[in-house]
């Protein structure tokens, strides 16, 4: 009979081989188990790593609030899986609430890419937390109130269940990562990936361009903007001291006492029209019509040469520097002087009795900061109702905005209104690419027709092949059609018009090395303020001397001076360096 291993009588080699065999299929079942765990191990891992760079390189899936990934690199997460990798082995057993304050951060993170980029896509611009936040528990109130209660409970429900599933599937996520991170320190190539990834977000976060196709835009420089302008807009001493001081608004203001101001920014408005030959001659017939226009009207002009905070664009800093005599050449003041409470141009002029009015066409979303310089009444694209045909990026005409506004003002003496006007005007049609321009309207009763563009030629609008420079130079001598025949209609009162290019147009216009100057007319008929701003600099008529007289703060000073009954004070010339 044949004996069965392991029963009496089998040999004693053949059982060792027996079990030596089945040892080996042992220990080869387990290395198979743990190669296997391994690469189950790693591929979550890198699935985690996707989904949680995913969660912070994304962007708007336009025009739906939908997002989309993109296929770049997230600085922030970059940071979290080097502070897991770093961190690993130095956590015995992770406290319990690291992950969770991980997954909190990481989603305060996500939440705010998705504001910076939905805003703009959306809302037309970057959504401010200082500004706009303050908006946030009005506006639930208001749609709490228009909403059955239980319809307002569901909602809060469900915005509290998306947050804590989001909450819980990222700790989850970086979990994964932490699981992971002991064995990956020990991998070279971890090491090297992960230095790389440092290197391009270092790359990104200092700006330079090599990085921005492969790095998505950072999330936390703009935190740290928002907590910046929170802290010095609630710390008014800190604020006083990031800010220059402001001019001393102390004039009177009696030689524009019942008499409408009228501040009125050229978009674009260079001294290249002065200083490049081709282009001062494509102008000189529009500038000769206007000087026409203003004589007709029983009007003179005045005009200088002034510097400019900005070049090529960032209107708002001009804007901001001639309303609150601060230099905004450093843009990081901008934010700042708005969240101040710092008196301003506005504000002076209604303390002495005018309505304040913002004429801004192409200002399209909210504008809430806009609260600081304390206009009556904003007029900018959606209040103007304008339903003609689009002209331009920013469709609506300046011939028709300065219109509308006109018809406002009709409305508000017939019903009694009796004070003078402060009006701000940021005009829009001279904005690059500086077409299609629209025709001027000749008849002016047409204007509020939606039809009254239609079948008019514009004897000044550029051709479709036409160079930039031409297509500029029609859109500067569009303003001035406009502007000529708007200066010879009835007006209510006597007016004082501040004309002034807000910065020079782009480079490829301008040319290399061109001034940050811009031209500023005062076009008046009262002779004892024409005569002081002539010993101030300026000079008669539309074309200003080559010397550059100051600066937009200086020029607010010398303004309020030249309007105050005490007159100017001595002329010192431009008080500020050049850019």
């Amino acid at each position: 009979m044949t004996s069965r291993p392991g029963q009496p009588g089998q040999p004693e080699q053949s059982t060792r081989s027996t079990r030596s065999a089945r040892s080996a299929h042992s220990a080869g079942s387990a290395r198979s188990a743990g190669s296997a765990g391994r690469i189950s191990s790693a591929a979550t891992a890198i699935v985690a790593a996707v989904l949680l760079n995913a969660a912070l390189a994304f962007e708007i899936w336009w025009p739906t609030p939908a997002i989309r990934p993109l296929a770049q690199l997230a600085p922030e997460f970059v940071g979290l899986w080097l502070l897991i990798l770093v961190g690993a082995g130095r956590w015995p057993g992770r406290p319990r609430l690291l992950l969770p304050a991980l997954a909190l951060g990481y989603l305060l993170l996500v939440v705010g890419r998705y504001v910076d980029v939905a805003s703009p896509a959306l809302y037309g611009r970057t959504f401010n937390w200082y500004w706009d936040g303050s908006h946030l528990p009005a506006l639930a109130a208001s749609y709490a109130a228009s909403q059955p209660l239980a319809t307002t409970l569901a909602l809060l429900a469900a915005l509290g269940l998306i947050g804590l599933g989001l909450a819980w599937g990222l700790a989850a996520l970086i979990g994964r990562l932490a699981a992971v991170a002991p064995a990956a320190r020990r991998s070279p190539t971890i090491w090297a990936l992960t230095a790389a990834a440092c290197l391009l977000s270092t790359a990104r976060l200092a700006g330079l361009p090599l990085a921005d196709g492969w790095v998505a835009r950072p999330v936390l420089p703009g935190w740290y903007e928002q907590a910046r302008l929170v802290r010095y807009a609630l710390s008014p001493a800190t604020l006083d001291q990031e800010l220059p001081p402001s001019p001393s608004f102390d004039s009177d203001l009696a030689l524009a006492a019942d008499t409408d101001v009228v501040i009125l920014f050229i978009e674009s408005y260079g001294a290249a029209v002065l200083d490049d030959k081709a282009l001062a001659d494509g102008l000189e017939p529009a500038r000769l019509a206007l000087a026409d226009a203003i004589d007709a009207a029983g009007l003179s002009a005045v005009s200088a040469r002034v510097r400019s905070p900005t070049f090529g664009g960032a209107s708002w800093l001009a804007h901001a520097a001639l309303l609150t005599g601060i230099d905004t050449r450093d843009p990081g003041r901008y934010p700042l002087i708005l969240a101040s409470d710092r008196d301003n141009l506005v504000s002076h002029f209604r303390r002495h009795g005018h309505r304040a009015l913002g004429l801004m066409p192409g200002l399209s979303a909210s504008w809430p900061e806009g609260s600081f310089y304390g206009f009556d009444r904003l007029l900018d694209g959606p209040a103007l109702d304008y339903r003609g045909p689009a002209f331009g990026l920013w469709q609506i005409p300046d011939q028709y905005a300065i219109d509308r506004l006109d018809r406002d003002e009709a409305a508000a003496v017939a019903a009694g209104e009796t004070r003078p006007r402060l009006v701000f005007f940021a005009t829009i049609s001279s904005h690059f690419p500086f077409k299609p321009l629209a025709p001027i309207v000749n008849d002016w009763s047409r204007l509020a027709d939606p039809e009254a563009w239609s079948g008019l030629e514009a004897a000044s609008r550029p051709a479709p092949e036409a160079s930039l420079g031409e297509a500029y130079v029609a859109s500067i001598g569009y303003t001035f059609d406009w502007l000529g025949q708007w200066l010879a209609r009835p007006a209510p009162r006597e007016r004082i018009v501040v004309v002034a290019g807000d910065h020079q147009p782009l480079a490829r216009v301008a040319g290399r090395a061109a001034s940050w100057d811009v031209p500023v007319h005062l076009i008046a008929a009262n002779p004892v303020l024409l005569k002081r701003l002539l010993g101030g600099g300026f000079q008669p008529g539309l074309k200003p001397a080559d010397e550059t007289i100051g600066d937009f703060p200086w020029l607010l000073r010398h303004l309020l001076d030249a309007f105050d009954s005490r007159g100017p004070a001595p002329m010192t010339g431009a008080d500020s360096s050049h850019p």
